[in-house]
Parts: C-alpha cells; structure tokens; sequence
C-alpha cells in the first residue's frame, strides 16, 4: 500500500532510479513449488502513483510473479506503470543475497518478437562505486 511504502521510503531520493521490492513472494515459490494467488504480494494502484508522481523511480524490479496486488483483477497497475515509461522486472529471484541499501541492477532480456515481456538474467552488484 502506499502507506506501507511512504514508512519505508519517505526520506529515500529514487528520482531516475530503480525500486527493488523484496517481499520473500519468489523464495516462497521456489521452496514450495505452489502459486497460491491470494499470497501474492504486489502493488496498489496508490502505491504505484506514489513511486511514479511522488518519488520519480525509472524501473520496478519485484520478487513476485507480477507487480499487481493480490487484489487486483484487472492489470490496471502494470497498463499505469507502463504508460509512464516505467520498466518492470518480475519474478526476481534471490533478492535475499543483497546486502547493501544501494546496488546497480543489470538485466539482459532475450530478444524474442512479439512479446510484451521476455524471461532475463538479471544481475545485482554491489560495492561499484
């Protein structure tokens, strides 16, 4: 919810930057081997124009299988996001490796025609700087 990310990100400048949200959602999956939908962590529509019109991000990387709310029954979040030229990266896996507040994220999609989306090797690294 928006009231969830304002907690955690008032103080943060994200202007031209990338969110990586780690709910657990994609550990939970490779353990259990089972989606369960009302489980699925994701946003609001608030919450998604608090990080677009308030903080000013560039991309959304998620460790869920979408960046919709469970409660969500439409796509109108994804369609939002991608109207204002935000990039989503879903279904991150092994976020728990991350150690510092700020990384670089690099993701490499395959080059599949077509498609609205493409699986991709994503890749965090930390200490550049």
């Amino acid at each position: 919810t928006v009231e969830e990310l304002k907690g955690q990100l008032d103080a943060v400048d994200l202007k031209e930057k990338i969110l990586i949200l780690r709910t657990g959602h994609m550990a939970e999956l490779i353990r259990d081997k089972i989606l369960i939908q009302d489980r699925r962590p994701g946003l609001s529509m608030k919450a998604a124009r608090y990080l677009c019109e308030e903080k000013g991000i560039k991309m959304i990387a998620i460790d869920s299988v979408g960046v919709e709310s469970r409660v969500s029954k439409n796509y109108d979040v994804n369609v939002y996001l991608c109207k204002q030229g935000i990039l989503i990266l879903e279904c991150v896996a092994n976020l728990d490796k991350i150690t510092k507040q700020e990384v670089f994220l690099e993701a490499f999609p395959l080059k599949i025609a077509g498609v609205e989306g493409t699986p991709c090797r994503a890749i965090i690294k930390e200490n550049i700087w």
